[in-house]
């Protein structure tokens, strides 16, 4: 549950960044249906755990959670986790971490290919067959 800085058990200080460190609070986090907000953002929170989701901003997708103070999360790679209060106050850091690149994709430069280079092991050994069929055809004919 979200409370005023002033009503809360802890203190928490919400932000994102970027892997490479080129952006900063772009997305929104979700602690429970309802409760979402912009970031940054310093919230109170009462209670021991609350589920908690990182909505990146568009072209971008999650990485992992950076956590600080008396909290811990379930899984620390996945998009909706558990956040889970360790101790009862004090203040804490939850950075949702995001990368720009789509997962799985490596950069690089995408070339077309031939689709006549997948014949060229056929064609070769046909060559071969027909050479030596020529050869041996020859050799009978002297």
């Amino acid at each position: 549950m979200l409370t005023p800085k002033a009503n809360a058990g802890i203190v928490i200080s919400w932000s994102s960044q970027q892997d490479n460190m080129a952006t900063q609070n772009l997305g929104t986090i979700t602690l429970s249906p309802g409760d979402t907000f912009g970031l940054p953002a310093n919230l109170g929170l009462l209670g021991s755990t609350t589920p908690l989701t990182y909505n990146p901003a568009p072209g971008y997708y999650f990485v992992m959670w950076k956590i600080g103070g008396p909290l811990s999360v379930a899984n620390p790679y996945s998009q909706s986790t558990t956040l889970n209060i360790v101790a009862g106050s004090g203040e804490a850091i939850v950075a949702a971490i995001y990368s720009a690149h789509p997962p799985g994709s490596v950069g690089g430069i995408v070339l077309p290919t031939n689709t006549f280079m997948t014949f060229a092991p056929y064609l070769a050994m046909i060559g071969l067959v027909a050479t030596t069929a020529a050869v041996a055809i020859k050799k009978r004919m002297k």
